[in-house]
């Protein structure tokens, strides 16, 4: 399957504040495990020995004036979104992680002109 990019102009808005921002994956390919952050395996997706990671993710509705189309950032753009890194999402305390979510929610606002 060929792959294809497109530029797509429009804004963005986050409509579930209660998702989990971070995820634990496999430090080779990426792919979620249920192993604990800094154990040893071995991946049952790529099949090579890795440590358990935290990595962020959010899920976002990207609209202009005749639709939406919901769409999940990984990695490195996701943590700039948030602002915050996916070690820190994992270790901090629920109140700070509210106090992130509030920020991300007004600059979320603004971008978006609401």
């Amino acid at each position: 399957m060929a792959r294809s990019t497109y530029l797509v102009r429009g804004k963005f808005r986050m409509i579930d504040f209660h998702q989990s921002f971070h995820y634990v994956s496999c430090e080779n390919c990426n792919k979620a495990t249920g192993y604990d952050l800094g154990e040893n395996f071995i991946c049952y997706s790529c099949k090579n020995a890795a440590i358990a990671r935290a990595r962020c993710r959010v899920y976002l509705d990207v609209y202009d004036d005749t639709t939406s189309t919901p769409v999940v950032i990984f990695g490195s753009l996701a943590e700039e979104i948030l602002g915050c890194t996916a070690v820190d999402l994992k270790t901090v305390q629920t109140r700070n992680i509210c106090l992130i979510l509030k920020t991300l929610q007004t600059i979320l606002k603004i971008m978006s002109g609401s």
